[in-house]
């Protein structure tokens, strides 16, 4: 029941074609369901740097913390939270909901990266807590990902402008193209920034030009919580 309002929000929110495909989506778990995130929450001491995963380059965003969905069940230590993030973690990175994803945004994805053809994908998922200092700079996303998608979980609206920004270059300089590499904010313009408000999800379809970024986060002891997805490439590196 979970997964159908989840797959039912997103089915019937509409997309926003400029600069790239990109969407906005309120009330995406059903609130008792979104209460029990809230409560099942890891504490502080499950979640390590991304910086010391492999998934970035050594060193790189130590402020975001993360836990890899996939890996809570292969884990012996018995935690508070844990099997209810066991039964997520099956639904958000099934092929049920996977599947869902890739065929609802197929038409926007076929336009943006008509090079890939016939694909295979797979699904990752990371619970993510970012502490002050964390930023990332305009940038499209990895080159193996096909949609990804943010689930923000804050407890009230006190954070709303810690959301996701959306980048236009304000020249040429800036090549078109997915790839990983992530540019000065000063060579772009913003021209949006999703509310980083309760049971709210941003998304996008990764594409030549979806540069997106997270300013610096310059409030004191905070603890942004989201839970990503991504839908990539079958085979691709984890991250």
């Amino acid at each position: 029941e979970v997964e159908e309002h989840v797959r039912y929000r997103i089915a019937n929110t509409p997309v926003r074609e400029y600069p790239f495909p990109h969407f906005f989506v309120e009330d995406v778990f059903p609130d008792a369901y979104y209460r029990q995130i809230l409560a099942n929450w890891p504490g502080a001491d499950r979640f390590r740097s991304i910086a010391d995963t492999g998934r970035t380059s050594a060193g790189a965003y130590k402020e975001r913390h993360v836990v890899a969905l996939p890996k809570i069940r292969k884990e012996q230590e018995a935690w508070a939270g844990r099997e209810f993030w066991e039964e997520f973690a099956d639904w958000f990175t099934g092929n049920g909901f996977l599947g869902f994803l890739v065929m609802h945004f197929r038409p926007w994805i076929a336009r943006a990266r008509p090079e890939l053809g016939e694909i295979s994908v797979m699904a990752d998922g990371l619970l993510v807590q970012d502490h002050s200092n964390y930023a990332i700079g305009p940038h499209t996303d990895a080159h193996h990902r096909l949609v990804s998608t943010l689930f923000y979980c804050p407890a009230d609206d006190s954070q709303r402008h810690l959301g996701t920004s959306v980048y236009v270059p304000r020249g040429n300089d800036i090549p078109l193209g997915v790839s990983g590499e992530h540019y000065p904010r000063d060579r772009f313009m913003k021209v949006s920034t999703a509310p980083f408000i309760p049971n709210s999800m941003f998304g996008f379809v990764v594409s030549p030009n979806s540069f997106h970024g997270v300013d610096t986060i310059t409030d004191q002891n905070v603890r942004r919580n989201v839970i990503l997805h991504f839908a990539k490439l079958q085979g691709s590196p984890a991250g």
